[in-house]
């Protein structure tokens, strides 16, 4: 899909971007947080859904495109926010290389 064949009005959906923090905890590790990168519309649309076989469960794993407007600094390492469900982000494709839209790649997390 080319750069032209989005438009803001597709953008429908607020999503919150999120990057995650490492504490070190009392005990010696670590502790996670995520902390809020970038607020932004987007476009939500699932691709695929399989079922897959996870510590001797069959859970399903569905796969959206998301796309937004252009944001510098946006990591493979984040994650999506949207209501309550969580997007774990596979892949950043810049469209057409004119930064104006990226095309995320990413699986919803199920149990969330």
């Amino acid at each position: 899909m080319g750069c032209c064949e989005y438009t803001p009005s597709d953008l429908r959906h607020r999503i919150v971007i999120q990057t995650l923090t490492l504490t070190p905890n009392d005990s010696g590790g670590q502790a996670e947080s995520w902390s809020t990168f970038a607020t932004v519309w987007a476009k939500i649309t699932p691709k695929s859904v399989k079922e897959i076989n996870f510590a001797q469960r069959i859970e399903p794993r569905v796969d959206h495109e998301i796309v937004i407007r252009y944001i510098a600094s946006l990591d493979a390492k984040m994650r999506i926010s949207f209501d309550s469900r969580i997007f774990e982000i596979k892949s950043i494709i810049i469209v057409d290389e004119v930064k104006e839209w990226i095309k995320i790649l990413a699986t919803e997390r199920s149990g969330t």
